[in-house]
């Protein structure tokens, strides 16, 4: 199976980083940035917090519902939402990641380092590499619209 580029539609993807470092803020939100031998560094809380790294975009098929082969890797149709395929190992998408399909990321800080994971679309929970192509599993995430 191979998968054609007119078929390919953008998406964002973030990984699962369990090692973001927190950082003072300035009054107005910005990160605190305090200068070492020339350099500006940002003000470190001392407190890691476990996050999503910084999406990134890229581009792959996708389609909603699920196909017949779903069953050969042991997940019910009923319990995903959309499928995406892309070339083999082209990107680093793992279970727990996060898609974002219908919307744009939003960040929780304006120096956009700390994605908001409830802005995410989808959930990745089940990653398949085949001979040709890498298939991840989605499950729709519910968002609060408050």
């Amino acid at each position: 199976m191979r998968t054609l580029a007119k078929n390919k539609q953008k998406l964002y993807y973030s990984l699962f980083d369990d090692s973001a470092e927190q950082y003072e803020k300035n009054p107005d939100g910005t990160t605190k940035y305090i200068t070492i031998d020339g350099v500006s560094v940002p003000v470190e809380v001392g407190t890691q917090t476990n996050s999503y790294a910084k999406p990134v975009d890229f581009k792959a098929n996708i389609a909603f519902g699920g196909d017949s082969d779903i069953q050969t890797y042991g997940i019910s149709i009923g319990d995903y939402d959309a499928i995406i395929v892309t070339d083999k190992n082209k990107y680093p998408i793992k279970e727990s990641s996060l898609i974002w399909f219908e919307t744009t990321p939003v960040y929780l800080d304006p120096d956009e380092k700390i994605v908001d994971p409830k802005s995410a679309d989808y959930t990745v929970k089940a990653a398949v590499n085949t001979l040709n192509y890498s298939k991840f599993v989605l499950k729709r995430r519910v968002k609060d619209e408050s």
